[in-house]
């Protein structure tokens, strides 16, 4: 399986497309009652796996020769600047890696500087109090049996961290009984899903891909996808008061994290909130909630046939690659002596001889020219 920059950049321009197709899937209301997030989240597989295996498949993957705008722009990135052959290709590589080190760091203090403020400030929940004996009912249920739960004064809304050992933050705000409840199982199942981790792996691919801001979507989208998740395991096993009062928890923390704007705590990728950003998101979320009923025929279904469609989108993808005509980087022209030529590959000819006229073609695609054996 070979990987060349044409390969790559189809790559990226098929993620980005399907990017914004779990945007817009995420959004629709009906499509989760009907069906769950399992489709959204094989969407969001397949995003992952074309972006990671940006490769040209043997015997599969076609080229296909589009001479015009494609030529014109491997002329662009593949001519030497000065005379020390810098490309604007290999510059462009430059400019790619320092921004991916610079966002990288950035995560990384992001995340040392929440764990500096956690430890000044947060406040370890004792075994005493009343929200201690909910967290642990709550860890029962689930079968978790290590966990830690911590009061953060200036939180905007409860959150988990903790990839190994689930870590609880609290603000201090006026929860009853029952928040704390749908508080404690709405964190904890988070941490049951491993949805720290697949919150990592869209960060990382965000720090990856930091010039495309379809990677900035597509973060956010899969941030509301595991909360509708988490919502639709919490809310199978409630009433349908408890189910309301589950809705009720969750729009007194959104309008206690509003009176707390200006938080001065700053937050991180590795951590799960309760509260959305956004008043859709919250009605989304309740609407789920409140009417959610899962059917295991119809998610089956629903997951056949979100599987069947990626697999054809997948092979599609696969299916061809644009090129020039063929990648200069494999490719070489030679010159018979006699006054035509061959484009040569792999041990074997790739193009019809061609005559001196359209000699200035090829090279000007980038083939390196060699003399042909006797």
């Amino acid at each position: 399986m070979d990987i060349t920059f044409y390969t790559a950049l189809l790559s990226l321009v098929w993620a980005s497309a399907l990017i914004g197709l779990l945007c817009l899937a995420q959004k629709s209301r009906r499509l989760v009652k009907l069906f769950g997030v399992w489709p959204l989240l094989l969407l969001v597989g397949v995003v992952v796996g074309r972006c990671l295996l940006p490769v040209e498949l043997p015997a599969f993957t076609q080229a296909v020769a589009l001479p015009g705008p494609v030529r014109d722009l491997n002329t662009l990135l593949f001519s030497s600047v000065g005379k020390d052959h810098v490309t604007p290709l290999r510059l462009l590589v430059a400019l790619w890696a320092l921004g991916v080190c610079a966002f990288l760091g950035r995560t990384a203090w992001g995340y040392l500087s929440f764990r500096w403020a956690l430890a000044r400030r947060g406040l370890p929940l004792s075994h005493g109090d009343p929200a201690w004996a909910w967290a642990a009912a709550s860890a029962r249920e689930l079968g978790i049996r290590r966990f830690r739960v911590t009061v953060l004064p200036s939180l905007r809304s409860p959150m988990l961290c903790g990839f190994f050992v689930p870590h609880v933050l609290l603000p201090d705000f006026p929860y009853g009984q029952r928040d704390y409840r749908c508080v404690f199982r709405h964190e904890f199942t988070h941490w049951k899903h491993g949805d720290l981790w697949v919150r990592l792996l869209a960060e990382l691919l965000r720090d990856l891909f930091w010039w495309n801001p379809l990677f900035r979507l597509l973060q956010k989208s899969l941030s509301q996808t595991l909360e509708l998740k988490c919502d639709m395991a919490v809310a199978q096993g409630l009433t349908e008061e408890e189910r309301l009062g589950y809705v009720e928890t969750l729009r007194k923390t959104l309008v206690f994290s509003h009176l707390r704007r200006k938080a001065s705590v700053p937050c991180s990728c590795f951590l799960a909130e309760l509260s959305s950003r956004g008043g859709k998101d919250l009605l989304q979320r309740a609407d789920v909630i409140l009417n959610y009923r899962p059917k295991p025929l119809r998610l089956v279904v629903g997951a056949v046939l979100t599987g069947v469609l990626l697999g054809a989108v997948v092979l599609l993808s696969y299916a061809f690659v644009v090129t020039p005509r063929y990648d200069p980087a494999d490719c070489v022209i030679l010159d018979r002596k006699d006054g035509s030529f061959y484009l040569f590959t792999d041990r074997k000819i790739v193009a019809a001889p061609f005559g001196v006229e359209e000699f200035p073609d090829y090279r000007a695609e980038g083939f390196p020219i060699r003399q042909a054996p006797k």
